[in-house]
């Protein structure tokens, strides 16, 4: 099937003035509600001209949808506000005319490197650094594993595997510590996170975490397996929804200059109405046993 390549780029990425002065959040009309003149738009959505959107300029097949908005069996609606672009990628006989990827509310965030520190040896543990998260987002962010995105926006953390990691925050979510979270979405196998920590040999060390629910209606038997190195602890949770924590440990030998941290869920669990969910980790930390 012959693709047609659809590229949408900033208008503004020629000005780099005007780009250094973009704090945290949306790009000018990231939620594309400022709209196009009508007379650029063919059929009321076909956006004709490349600079026509506001502050964007477009190449290939856009599309400009006012929510809801009902093409041939499909009903589009806008997932923040009225507006939103539409994709097309593809014009077949076997396709359907009214399918398409609909793009809403582009942010930008800078994201600071993190560091080790005395109290924990990991980093990013607490999971605080990470992508924008919209305020009027009540389901998060998906973080795709390594095997998608060469770049992960958790800081510290990599994405293993071919499932997502939700990241979360507390005005949507119940957090045990802080601000931000990560959920594991495990569908049809092993989710993992994992961080590489540079160790002594033969050194023991501790490492905590803390494992739950947020309170969204994520009910069932969850089970995590968690790696420090050869070592490992399985670790069930029987969540009620109810935004419960348990906190655990792993007690390791070092074999290694360089130990994997690896945090995995091996069970899938879904909520009554058909969306996958897991269990929440948060506070993550290692630290050498003094003995």
């Amino acid at each position: 099937m012959e693709k047609l390549k659809v590229l949408l780029v900033l208008f503004l990425s020629t000005c780099h003035a005007v780009l250094s002065a973009i704090t945290d959040g949306l790009l000018p009309n990231g939620d594309f509600e400022e709209s196009p003149e009508p007379k650029y738009l063919l059929n009321g959505t076909v956006v004709k001209f490349d600079t026509a959107i506001p502050n964007w300029r477009i190449s290939g097949i856009v599309e400009y949808i006012a929510s809801p908005q009902k093409q041939f069996n499909n009903k589009l609606v806008a997932p923040q506000g009225v507006h939103s672009i539409k994709l097309v990628t593809g014009k077949d006989e076997d396709d359907d005319p009214g399918c398409g990827v609909l793009i809403d509310s582009v942010a930008l965030k800078v994201l600071n490197p993190s560091k080790r520190t005395r109290g924990n040896l990991l980093k990013n543990g607490n999971f605080e650094e990470g992508p924008y998260i919209s305020p009027n987002t009540s389901w998060g962010v998906d973080i795709v594993p390594i095997g998608y995105d060469s770049h992960i926006p958790i800081p510290g953390w990599i994405v293993e595997n071919t499932n997502d990691v939700k990241y979360i925050d507390s005005d949507h979510f119940v957090i045990p510590e802080g601000k931000r979270a990560v959920e594991l979405l495990s569908f049809a196998g092993i989710i993992a996170l994992k961080q590489v920590v540079i160790t002594k040999i033969r050194k023991d060390y501790e490492l905590t975490f803390v494992v739950g629910d947020g309170k969204d209606a994520c009910k069932g038997s969850m089970l995590l397996e968690v790696f420090a190195g050869k070592d490992s602890v399985q670790v069930p949770y029987k969540s009620k929804g109810k935004g419960r924590f348990i906190r655990r440990k792993l007690r390791f030998k070092a074999v290694s200059t360089r130990t994997n941290i690896r945090i995995t869920s091996i069970v899938s669990v879904w909520k009554k109405d058909g969306t996958i969910c897991g269990p929440i980790i948060d506070d993550v930390k290692l630290l050498p046993i003094h003995t």
